[in-house]
């Protein structure tokens, strides 16, 4: 490999993570803020009532609901970056698409929500298993993605599909008119996975096998 592609892929790679992390950082510090919110509520109900008869209960329970819906969104959104990390772990393991992209997805619906870009799903539930570079697949499709949510004007949408191809899975995206990736890394992934990829004007499919090519 040239060494300045390498360079290149090394340093995309960690931009990658950084984004990611600092995605998930500012987006848990507000779950936070609204935990920490409705707490303070309670507390201040609570004080500020002369007695336990005045205490308003309703309001506390609806709270304490409150309170409890979003942590669990947060312990769900960081078993998301548990998963996203741990997709590293291994060069090459068993991994189901559909479970990968919903991840990464989610861990860039702030990014998406800024810019005002919709990133529609439509994901067939029986895609399989593929055994292949987890880790290249999300970097591959944050490439597409990030470099896309960019770019589009507020309001446009991603529009993201998969579905099975006898023993491979197809994932295909539309991007809005007038977007266009065009990389180096994006080849090399491909390249090194054994993908197969292919333009038709704004939409990108990507054919996954099911073996990587060493196997």
């Amino acid at each position: 490999m040239d060494k300045d592609l390498e360079h290149e892929i090394t340093n995309e790679r960690l931009r990658f993570i950084a984004k990611i992390l600092s995605l998930y950082t500012h987006e848990i510090k507000n779950h936070m803020a609204i935990i920490n919110e409705s707490v303070g509520l309670i507390g201040d109900i609570v004080e500020f009532s002369d007695d336990s008869s005045q205490i308003d209960f309703e309001q506390i329970l609806e709270l304490a609901q409150k309170t409890r819906t979003q942590i669990k969104a947060s312990s769900q959104f960081t078993s998301f970056l548990n998963h996203f990390a741990h997709r590293m772990d291994t060069d090459v393991s068993s991994f189901g698409v559909n479970e990968a992209l919903e991840e990464l997805i989610v861990l860039l619906s702030k990014a998406a929500a800024q810019h005002s870009v919709a990133i529609v799903t439509e994901f067939e539930p029986a895609v399989k298993h593929v055994f292949n570079n987890p880790s290249l697949f999300q970097f591959l499709i944050f490439l597409l993605l990030y470099k896309t949510i960019i770019a589009a004007k507020p309001d446009e949408t991603i529009n993201i599909k998969t579905r099975c191809l006898v023993n491979d899975v197809v994932v295909t995206i539309t991007l809005p008119e007038g977007i266009s990736i065009d990389s180096d890394i994006v080849d090399y992934i491909v390249l090194k996975t054994g993908y197969k990829l292919q333009w038709t004007g704004q939409t990108v499919e990507i054919m996954i096998p099911a073996q990587p090519p060493e196997a």
